[in-house]
């Protein structure tokens, strides 16, 4: 349900500040994990919805009545080899951090903490080959959407680049990102170029051709903390600490600095209509900006935390969000 008027007001130097939004009540809670939620994707029909937790837990769910399609927990024989056990001679427990689908495919791209990245079958979760992995932890993935390509950042502020199209997946490029660490990345609709949110409070954007090509986007004041290009990549949003969401260029200039968030950002979306983003904050609460207008159109609280993830479904008419439960709360944008 919808709530209230919406206006924004757009102040001088790129500034727009919401006046009065419209209140989305959330719809339901989908899934019950085993731990709490931080990766999402929806499949490329939108009729299933991917997740991740950080137990380990890999699951899909069908939109329409809840339902679980499958759940799989990483298990250490999954892994490229044996992990050292902690001093009780326990293993360590793996963490989903990140996942990507792959459009109009039943593939999706998961980093599984400590381990490395693996494709999964999203129609039974189980994976298409041995993970890859490399000496030091990798936290965020994405894929190209035409299928070839296969980046993967890692804490120390690398992106290793892979090409799915040969045996064995072969790593083809990396490059060194001195932003004092990754904290997401996101590529455009063609994988022409890479946006990578820096903890040093700027976004990079890097040339996929040879991962030297790099543009720096300055004016935040700290850590960046989401990335997203819109469908047509003529616009790339980043979200920070500093309770701002920033528009920009797909070359990097600033449009507009996004204002009413009253805690830090955590994450953000874009819709695939291109005309709506999605931020989320460190209280729980989700803005629903209209990027064509400028304005700033609904919002919603979530209860339970932060806002771990955001993801429209394919159609716009839904909006996902992870909030450090152990289920994923559906927002209705259908009368939009």
């Amino acid at each position: 349900m919808l709530h209230h008027a919406s206006r924004a007001l757009a102040l001088p130097l790129g500034l727009l500040v919401p006046i009065q939004a419209q209140k989305i009540a959330p719809t339901r809670e989908v899934g019950e994990h085993a731990g709490a939620v931080v990766a999402l994707a929806w499949t490329g029909e939108g009729s299933a919805l991917l997740t991740g937790t950080e137990a380990g837990e890999l699951a899909r769910w069908s939109v329409a009545d809840g339902a679980r399609v499958f759940s799989r927990t990483w298990r250490d024989a999954d892994g490229p080899g044996s992990r050292e056990k902690d001093a009780r001679g326990a293993q360590p427990a793996f963490r989903i951090a990140d996942l990507d689908a792959l459009p109009r495919s039943q593939s999706y791209a998961v980093i599984v903490d400590p381990v490395g990245w693996a494709l999964v079958d999203a129609r039974t979760g189980e994976p298409v080959g041995p993970p890859v992995g490399i000496n030091t932890r990798m936290t965020h993935v994405v894929l190209d959407p035409r299928g070839r390509w296969l980046w993967a950042a890692t804490e120390g502020g690398s992106i290793f680049e892979y090409d799915l199209s040969a045996d064995g997946t072969p790593l083809v490029d990396n490059a060194d990102v001195d932003g004092g660490g990754i904290n997401d990345v996101a590529t455009d609709g063609k994988g022409a170029h890479l946006a990578i949110g820096c903890a040093d409070s700027t976004v990079r954007l890097l040339a996929t051709s040879d991962l030297e090509s790099q543009t720096r986007c300055e004016g935040h004041t700290a850590a960046v903390t989401g990335v997203a290009f819109n469908a047509k990549a003529s616009i790339l949003a980043s979200a920070s600490r500093d309770e701002t969401a920033r528009l920009w260029t797909s070359r990097g200039r600033h449009l507009r600095t996004l204002m009413g968030h009253e805690s830090p950002l955590t994450s953000l979306a874009f819709g695939k209509q291109d005309k709506f983003l999605a931020t989320g904050d460190e209280q729980g609460k989700v803005w629903v900006w209209n990027v064509e207008e400028f304005d700033v159109v609904a919002h919603a609280k979530l209860q339970k935390g932060p806002v771990r993830a955001l993801a429209f479904s394919p159609d716009g008419k839904l909006l996902a969000a992870a909030s450090g439960s152990t289920s994923v709360t559906l927002l209705d944008l259908s009368s939009w």
